[in-house]
């Protein structure tokens, strides 16, 4: 797996210009072979926004927001995910820490 740091992006939802770091795994072995997350990080290192780029490809696959985080006894969980174009969301209710 491989780690990239690469500054100040424009996230690719917002425009806002955020800390992009790509995390890629390896072709060979493991749950990703390949894949890619581009991750865009704010000022306290929290993502904001999400790109999946299958198998390492130059376009990205799924892009979605992070947001909605709620704390869980110190555990930041975003618990709000929306593409682009708002068509599509993913999200959590109802979370509790036990």
């Amino acid at each position: 797996m491989t780690y990239t740091n690469e500054g100040m992006q424009h996230a690719p939802i917002s425009g806002d210009n955020l800390t992009k770091l790509t995390v890629q795994y390896g072709a060979d072995g493991g749950y990703t072979p390949g894949d890619a997350y581009d991750l865009y990080l704010d000022e306290d290192w929290i993502i904001r926004e999400w790109e999946f780029r299958k198998s390492g490809k130059e376009r990205p696959g799924s892009m979605v927001t992070w947001e909605g985080y709620t704390d869980l006894n110190g555990v930041l969980l975003a618990t709000n995910h929306v593409n682009k174009d708002g068509s599509f969301r993913l999200f959590f209710t109802d979370i509790k820490f036990e």
